[in-house]
């Protein structure tokens, strides 16, 4: 797989492959920091790009480098950069250049496995973590942890959001599409899609 940077005005596109340093051809999710830095993930290491060269975070025996090398989701949260991958949730703390790891307690769980852990940046600066069959959390700043806000022991659900009022949604693996704390439940919905004060659904 190969990686491309459009310009708008020069109208020229840039291929980023492993041979520029991307650690991995599979591309798992793509996202840019508020320094317009450009993260990508990959299936073999975070990635860091900064328009010359990356920078690649992977595993290693210190307890401060990034927790797997499986990335998912990336968000960034009042100048952290918070990633989801197969084995938990990291933060990157930028100026101290080290990753602090959650949700380590649920790594013996037989129900670890792939896409088990999801985050988002929810409104006024609130991250939130979704669990397959835990539930979802929201981080306290205040206590350095998570806490949980919706038990959904046993549901699978394929991703969650946050609408433009604020309210949190998840998608389940049996295509049920539902918004927490409420009885609201629509059937057989393929994708979702928001688009401002819009909620945009594929059944």
């Amino acid at each position: 797989m190969w990686l491309g940077l459009f310009s708008a005005t020069a109208a020229d596109i840039e291929r980023l492959t492993n041979a520029d340093g991307l650690s991995n051809s599979s591309v798992t999710t793509i996202f840019q920091d508020s320094s317009h830095l450009m993260w990508f993930g990959t299936w073999d290491g975070l990635n860091r790009y900064n328009g010359h060269e990356f920078k690649v975070f992977k595993p290693s025996p210190d307890y401060n480098s990034i927790g797997n090398n499986i990335i998912r989701d990336i968000v960034e949260c009042d100048g952290d950069i918070w990633i989801a991958t197969d084995r938990g949730i990291d933060r990157y703390d930028s100026d101290k250049k080290s990753f602090s790891h959650y949700f380590t307690e649920m790594l013996s769980s037989a129900a670890v496995r792939e896409h088990t852990f999801h985050i988002i940046n929810g409104l006024e600066k609130t991250v939130y973590a979704g669990i397959n069959g835990k539930g979802i959390y929201s981080y306290s700043p205040e206590d350095d942890e998570f806490d949980l806000i919706e038990g959904l022991a046993g549901i699978e659900f394929v991703t969650f959001f946050i609408d433009s009022h604020g309210r949190i949604w998840y998608l389940t693996s049996d295509n049920e599409l539902v918004m927490t704390f409420s009885d609201t439940v629509i059937s057989n919905v393929m994708n979702v899609f928001i688009e401002g004060n819009l909620l945009w659904i594929q059944t």
